[in-house]
């Protein structure tokens, strides 16, 4: 009996202990949303103090942490992924006007405009933008992909936010009690339209074209051992504030030698990606500080070439997006599609960017990687992955617009590592790729 007694007293404490202990604990949270209210998925946050705890956000950008009260806390965010997310020329158009001073840029914009993390927004930032743009950088090298800002905070200058040190951490001092509502402002660098999709567990990013951007080529006949110059002309050039594609030859039949000059004054070398001729690639990007009218026939740029076999310089020569999504925008900020319409003697031939999967990047991955696809046309388009044995992993169907579209995997979705397959299927249309997940 008296045993009894003292087993119950001792459970007795032990509850009592396990209560006071739990009374002296407290939650602190909060949520992580872009600057028009778009929750941030897959941010690593820190919470140090007498330990370090790391809360990874989801779907709804929330985060918590319980934490012993009367001791010292920081609060940190952190997520350095997929820096093409969001980001095209139009957002070189974008900088341009805030660095002019002619765009309403919001402190968060400029942030994000501030690409090399130099406190302030120039030119420079355009050209490191425009490298990763056109596949000659892989990131931003100086910056993460992500920035966070206490929501809290209050711009002493909302048209310089870097005059004053913003807070990227928030602090917490002998915490007392429950604190809620310690949220951010995610910023994704070099993204100032907010086109990324912040939350990739959700999955895809769609880019709806209205109209197409169509360059004029004459489809002459080239001859093994002559150098020409190629020239792409305005068709339609009306109001253009900028375009960017990927340009595809065969190698085995030319042989790139250089850029001519062209009829669009700002363009340069510097907005060519000339690091894959090896493989037949040509990456372009350019944007104008104002929306440019060319007439029809004028020379917009044109690309000196050496033939090594003779073909019809329509069979050679392509337009896409493997690695640069092909898209133009118009002065009403709207996204164009590109062609290429060969003339063949009074008679006209258009094609445009056709269907094709690209290479997921990163490649290989740890955590995260984008799968992204064009397609001709409106239609119903299936992506299934699959393990080194066949097995389906993963498959997501949709209903997708003309044009450009992203999908992104996270490794949690995807069971083991090592080889992994990944197949996109139309009606018309099956291509199979390969990729790398390390764990």
């Amino acid at each position: 009996m008296k045993f009894n007694k003292l087993k119950s007293h001792l459970i007795f404490l032990l509850v009592l202990s396990c209560a006071i202990l739990h009374a002296q604990e407290a939650l602190i949270s909060g949520i992580i949303e872009t600057e028009i209210g778009d929750p941030v998925g897959l941010v690593s946050v820190s919470c140090t103090g007498s330990n370090e705890s790391v809360f990874t956000t989801g779907n709804d950008g929330a985060y918590n942490f319980t934490v012993p009260l009367n001791s010292n806390y920081v609060i940190i965010p952190e997520k350095d992924i997929n820096p093409l997310n969001g980001v095209t020329t139009f957002d070189l158009v974008l900088i341009s006007s805030c660095i002019l001073g002619s765009g309403n840029c919001s402190p968060y914009q400029l942030i994000a405009a501030d690409v090399n993390k130099s406190n302030s927004v120039t030119t420079f930032d355009l050209v490191i933008l425009r490298r990763l743009i056109l596949g000659i950088d892989l990131d931003f090298n100086v910056n993460t992909s992500w920035r966070f800002v206490d929501k809290a905070f209050v711009f002493p200058d909302p048209t310089n936010p870097f005059q004053t040190i913003f807070p990227e951490a928030i602090y917490l001092n002998n915490l007392s009690e429950a604190q809620s509502g310690l949220d951010f402002i995610g910023i994704k660098i070099g993204d100032l339209n907010h086109s990324a999709n912040p939350n990739m567990l959700l999955g895809t990013e769609d880019r709806n074209m209205v109209g197409t951007l169509t360059f004029q080529l004459d489809n002459q006949k080239i001859i093994t051992g002559e150098t020409y110059e190629i020239a792409f002309k305005a068709k339609d050039f009306d109001a253009i504030l900028g375009y960017q594609f990927t340009l595809s030859f065969d190698p085995n039949v030319l042989e790139f030698e250089s850029i001519s000059k062209c009829g669009l004054a700002s363009v340069s070398e510097s907005n060519f990606g000339l690091h894959r001729l090896s493989e037949g690639v040509i990456t372009t990007s350019w944007n104008g500080a104002d929306a440019v009218a060319l007439k029809d026939g004028e020379t917009v740029f044109a690309l000196n070439f050496t033939a090594k076999k003779s073909a019809a310089l329509m069979e050679t020569i392509s337009v896409g997006s493997q690695y640069t999504p092909a898209e133009a925008y118009n002065a009403d900020a709207e996204v164009l599609g590109v062609a290429l319409l060969f003339n063949n003697d009074g008679r006209e031939t258009i094609t445009d960017a056709d269907f094709e999967l690209m290479q997921n990047v990163p490649n290989p991955f740890g955590q995260e990687t984008a799968i992204a696809f064009f397609l001709p046309i409106a239609t119903t388009a299936s992506l299934s992955i699959f393990d080194a044995s066949g097995k389906v992993v993963k498959v997501i169907e949709n209903n997708y617009a003309k044009g450009y579209h992203e999908v992104v995997l996270n490794a949690s979705e995807l069971n083991g590592s090592g080889i992994l397959y990944y197949q996109l299927e139309t009606a018309s249309h099956t291509t199979t790729k390969r990729m790398l997940i390390t764990k």
